[in-house]
């Protein structure tokens, strides 16, 4: 009998260290951190010129805005800037990464000429 509580102790014990380890797992990737809004709504098009994606960037960020609202917009949204004219972020949990990708370019006075991204998932 005492061997049996033992175990179950034992068991109950290891569950919730497990639950707990999950928890903090799924915090520290972002499980609880929003998706940016910039992809609310929008699907998973790959490589396609005039994606919902394409179409929303173009719109908050048409064709002669400088480079330097492009950025800050993108990191109102959240996204990090990678290298020139790039910017990505990734969120979600365990079971599921989502990720966007923006890259624009500019003319010579830094000017927006054209941009686009990519969105999607891993499962």
């Amino acid at each position: 009998m005492k061997l049996r509580v033992t175990l179950l102790t034992i068991s109950a014990a290891l569950f919730g260290l497990m639950l707990a380890v999950w928890l903090i797992a799924e915090i520290l990737y972002g499980r609880f951190t929003p998706s940016p809004r910039l992809v609310d709504g929008v699907g998973y098009e790959w490589g396609e010129d005039n994606s919902p994606l394409d179409q929303r960037l173009r719109t908050l960020f048409p064709v002669g805005a400088s480079d330097e609202t492009v950025a800050q917009g993108l990191r109102a949204q959240g996204l990090e800037l990678r290298g020139e004219r790039r910017a990505q972020r990734a969120w979600g949990g365990l079971d599921c990464q989502y990720f966007v990708e923006v890259d624009w370019q500019a003319d010579a006075h830094g000017r927006l000429t054209q941009i686009g991204g990519n969105y999607g998932k891993g499962c």
